[in-house]
């Protein structure tokens, strides 16, 4: 013989079934609109001595449909946390295997930066002083150029910057290039 529904929603919140959790709320959200019906048809039926004659029977049949709806009611929220609380969950346990690959890459990644780093800095440490040292030349010999002189216009003769030149980007300012 199968499980009740409630029985099925005590088993899901005291944590012993996770699977199908999503389709026993839906099950829930239907025997909830079911218990109203039956409890609004019940209420109408026990109020009309016609229908029943028995008042305790009608009474009785009225609370009971009512209690039904009621408890159903009452247990769907804490369905819909344990729903809410089992999806985090999964949604933490992917996340966590994802984390833990980002941080191996990221791991390796950081100990080839430590391997090459001291020497880099040191390198383009070197570099970027010689670089700045150029580039005061390189804007003092173009500032300087004798444009009046006739042999000058038009010789393509402009220095770019070194970062310009080593990317072989035009120089924004200048239209010739060397």
């Amino acid at each position: 013989m199968g499980t009740t529904l409630e029985q099925r929603i005590a088993a899901a919140l005291s944590g012993d079934i996770k699977a199908a959790l999503a389709e026993l709320l839906g099950e829930t959200e239907a025997a909830i609109d079911d218990a109203d019906t039956a409890a609004e048809e019940a209420r109408t039926k026990a109020l009309d001595p016609l229908a029943s004659p028995d008042v305790a029977k009608a009474r009785s049949a009225m609370e009971n449909a009512a209690f039904i709806r009621d408890r159903l009611r009452n247990v769907l929220p804490k369905l819909q946390a344990q729903f809410k609380k089992v999806c985090s969950q999964e949604a933490y346990d992917r996340w966590t295997v994802d984390y833990e690959n980002v941080k191996l890459s990221r791991d390796a990644a950081a100990e080839q930066l430590k391997a090459l780093y001291p020497q880099f800095v040191a390198k383009i440490t070197d570099l970027l002083l010689r670089i700045e040292e150029i580039g005061r030349e390189v804007r003092r010999v173009n500032i300087s150029k004798p444009f009046d002189a006739e042999a000058a216009h038009g010789d393509g003769r402009w220095l770019r910057e070194v970062e310009l030149e080593a990317r072989d980007m035009a120089d924004s300012e200048h239209c010739c290039r060397s």
